[in-house]
């Protein structure tokens, strides 16, 4: 007898030949760690995850730890970043790094082709630098120009570089020098916007104020040396200094450059938990500490801030990991957790995921830093699994469009050091168009809204410099890379199995047209230890 074609039952058209039972969604099953790839599931599709394009050409002497815009009072604005030694803004116009690190030119220098002692003259000092300092030749001061690093100063008038200088000999000409910041790669850059100025701080060095012209400058008032700031009711409010990493400080009302007099003052936490970041949620001052969560307001008087201790079993074990966004914080916890905090409850969020999350490197989980990225509505951490080796070396994508289960999670291969955000400064035209064919074009139409002035575009950094755009292209900074995703075979919601046996007899497989590229396609019975290949299928609509 022939086989006969059987109906489905379809959830919202009855009885129909060729309309699944299940949806995609239900299918989708990306719960154990070999299950994904490189995909995520977005707007009812399963699809490829885009990767990274260098945004901007210039690759800085260190890897970028910040990126962050600075907007005036006067809508103006500067794409300012950071490294553990400079910080700088992007100069669009001239395709270049401004530096705002600090600068010495006083007087003149000499320099010598095949030599690495520079003299000084005309009232050079010299000892204004240190070992690890830039200089150049000239009066320009960005990254177009020629930097050699300062071995040692040897007196007022003579220095030595870490290698010969090989240009041409000078005479005693203008010179620029860079008096770098001593942070290490692990001393992260926060910032604050406060009274028109771009107030900076790596809890090493002073605190740096901007105003939007000439370099950073030491904020006045001798503030403490703060890891983590917010500003909270026209306070700067922060903590966690070396010396005192349990105690959070605020400067007086309106005036950042008060930190000792006035309505300024400090308070210790409770059981010294170390503070390891503060925002602000639902109009309190949350403090995360690494065991703790911390609720603060303003009461004024003598006290000035009330506070109140949310829970003593969850807090932030991961600084960079604290996600904000407009109705929650997210962070990873010292349970291997990530976890949400809504002002009332802080569950985890990630058990149905935690046979991956349980994978992060216990050694290196501290470097977790995470992206909240409002037009897709998902947050991404960048994380150490195993096989790191100090780098997070992994993304993990969390979407907040649905309930909490197995399908929010997805995660793919790449390495990020440090997440940025920043406003497309222009309208993209037909002669500054990035794309040389239509064949290269990675946005899904050529008119799109990513081209348009203030479009939002995400950025991450790598460990060699550089910077790049997430979400631009079908490779990875050139690279083509693989994708896999898993489909259950059950006819069940919730991929709960069947009491009789299945045979597969027939499928169809639908994927949006590509210019090239092939899907392999495997499968495997339910209790199979390895996948059976039954063929491939070419995106570009040949076979």
């Amino acid at each position: 007898m022939a086989n006969k074609p059987f109906g489905i039952l379809s959830p919202t058209y009855g009885i129909k030949q060729d309309f699944p039972s299940i949806l995609l969604k239900d299918a989708y099953l990306p719960d154990a760690l070999d299950d994904i790839k490189n995909i995520w599931f977005v707007d009812g599709e399963i699809q490829s995850v885009r990767k990274r394009t260098q945004e901007f050409a210039q690759t800085l002497p260190d890897p970028i730890l910040f990126w962050e815009q600075f907007w005036k009072k006067d809508q103006s604005f500067f794409m300012i970043g950071a490294t553990k030694r400079d910080i700088f803004y992007r100069d669009a116009t001239n395709n270049r790094m401004q530096y705002l690190t600090p600068k010495y030119n006083t007087g003149l220098a000499q320099f010598t082709n095949g030599d690495a002692t520079v003299v000084g003259s005309g009232g050079a000092d010299f000892t204004n630098l240190k070992a690890g300092d830039f200089i150049t030749i000239g009066t320009t001061y960005s990254t177009a120009d020629t930097w050699y690093v300062v071995s040692s100063v040897t007196d007022a008038t003579h220095l030595e570089l870490t290698a010969v200088y090989a240009g041409t000999t000078t005479a005693a000409v203008a010179y620029q020098a860079r008096k770098t910041y001593t942070g290490t790669a692990t001393d992260w850059w926060e910032a604050v916007t406060y009274d028109d100025q771009f107030i900076m701080t790596n809890g090493v060095d002073n605190m740096q104020a901007w105003g939007g012209t000439n370099q950073f400058a030491v904020l006045g008032g001798s503030p403490p040396k703060l890891k983590h700031i917010v500003v909270y009711e026209n306070y700067i409010v922060g903590g966690g200094t070396s010396s005192e990493p349990y105690t959070y400080f605020w400067c007086a009302l309106g005036d950042e450059t008060n930190w000792s007099t006035g309505d300024s003052g400090s308070a210790e936490l409770d059981d010294y938990y170390v503070i390891n970041k503060a925002a602000k949620l639902g109009g309190f001052l949350i403090l995360l500490t690494e065991r703790t969560l911390e609720k603060i307001w303003l009461v004024g008087g003598d006290l000035v801030f009330n506070r109140k201790r949310i829970t003593d079993d969850c807090g932030a074990w991961a600084p960079r990991s604290v996600v904000i966004t407009n109705s929650a914080l997210y962070f990873y916890a010292a349970d291997n957790t990530f976890r949400c905090y809504t002002g009332m409850t802080w569950e985890s969020v990630s058990d149905v995921f935690k046979k991956y999350i349980k994978d992060i490197n216990p050694e290196y989980e501290k470097s977790i830093t995470g992206t909240y990225i409002e037009e897709h509505e998902v947050i991404l951490w960048a994380i150490p699994n195993a096989t790191s080796t100090g780098r997070n070396n992994q993304v993990v994508v969390y979407d907040l469009k649905a309930p909490i289960e197995i399908d929010n999670w997805s995660k793919f291969d790449m390495e990020v050091l440090a997440f940025g955000f920043y406003e497309v400064e222009d309208s993209v035209t037909w002669d500054t168009w990035e794309f040389t064919t239509w064949d290269s074009i990675t946005w899904d139409k050529w008119d799109t809204r990513t081209g348009t002035e203030g479009a939002p575009r995400e950025l991450c950094t790598d460990y060699s410099g550089d910077t790049f755009r997430l979400f631009a292209s079908e490779t990875d900074d050139g690279a083509a890379y693989d994708r896999m995703f898993v489909l259950a075979t059950d006819l069940t919601e919730n991929k709960r199995g069947m009491n009789y046996v299945k045979r597969l007899t027939k499928m169809r497989c639908i994927f949006r047209n590509e210019d090239a590229g092939t899907v392999d396609v495997y499968i495997k019975r339910d209790y199979e230890s390895s996948w059976q290949s039954i063929g491939s299928i070419s995106l570009d609509g040949f076979f």
